[in-house]
């Protein structure tokens, strides 16, 4: 996994990688940060928590770990998910993100009968950011191209209250002049494109988060690939094993030992064992 890793991928667009990094409060405030520096946004902001669902080897021998969507709350309680999504863009993967957002910005509303109330007036706001690669039907011709969505109900909000998506080109990166001032956010997307341990520690160089960063990626794929190469070993054994018990008990039967007995020595079930006959 690790050599794979080096040689064919960009480390930190692994889907499993970037989440289980981003899940941790500390360096998702540093991302989310660097962004809002970027655009221009001064906004004060500190991460409560994020959630990140995670489901640990889902199928037997796929020596991988998957880990759900990244959702975080600020400490003014608004929401900020973070997607990467490297695969090709389309139309129903922006519809899929777009669908996403709503339903987190819908969830906070109260459940309530009378349609003539607005309930949108104490919303928190949601706001999307998803890494992609590639544009479709010119939807994302800029680096960052922003969306908002209206919904219904916000005439009595302010605009900047509605949900938001951010669609951040990595592919368009590679670009933009290497400058050694520019910002971090620039330099967190060149990481997210390296492709080897050497240019992420030359890239990371002198920021201690990012520093940080590229240790915890490097320690995760080490302990992955550990983990992997033990479980692969383990499944090994229990086939070998239950190969072994298999003619064991062929052996037995064709000694005419007991059932009982077969059972007894071999750990088959007498189903199992009335297979081999």
């Amino acid at each position: 996994m690790l050599n794979e890793m080096k040689k064919e991928i960009k480390i930190f667009q692994k889907d499993e990688i970037f989440k289980s990094l981003f899940q941790y409060n500390y360096f998702f405030t540093y991302l989310y940060k660097a962004f809002l520096e970027f655009i221009g946004d001064n906004t004060n902001i500190d991460v409560i928590s994020v959630s990140a669902q995670n489901l640990i080897m889902p199928i037997k021998n796929k020596l991988q770990s998957y880990y759900g969507d990244l959702v975080a709350t600020l400490n003014n309680l608004d929401i900020i998910s973070i997607e990467m999504d490297t695969g090709r863009f389309t139309k129903t993967k922006f519809n899929k993100n777009k669908s996403y957002l709503n339903r987190l910005y819908a969830n906070q509303l109260p459940k309530v009968k009378n349609k003539n109330i607005n309930n949108y007036r104490n919303i928190h706001k949601v706001t999307n950011i998803s890494f992609i690669n590639s544009d479709y039907a010119n939807m994302a011709p800029h680096l960052i191209t922003k969306y908002v969505f209206m919904q219904e109900g916000t005439i009595f909000a302010r605009d900047d209250d509605n949900p938001k998506m951010y669609l951040v080109r990595l592919d368009l990166v590679k670009e933009i002049a290497y400058n050694e001032n520019e910002s971090k956010f620039i330099r967190l997307l060149r990481i997210l494109n390296a492709t080897s341990y050497e240019e992420l520690e030359r890239l990371a160089k002198g920021d201690e988060t990012m520093e940080e960063m590229v240790e915890y990626v490097r320690n995760w794929c080490l302990e992955s690939e550990k983990d992997g190469k033990e479980i692969f070993i383990e499944n090994l054994r229990e086939e070998a094993k239950e190969e072994y018990c298999y003619d064991t008990a062929k052996l037995l039967l064709k000694k005419s030992y007991p059932i009982n007995e077969i059972i007894e020595i071999t750990g088959l079930s007498k189903e199992e064992i009335s297979s081999i006959k």
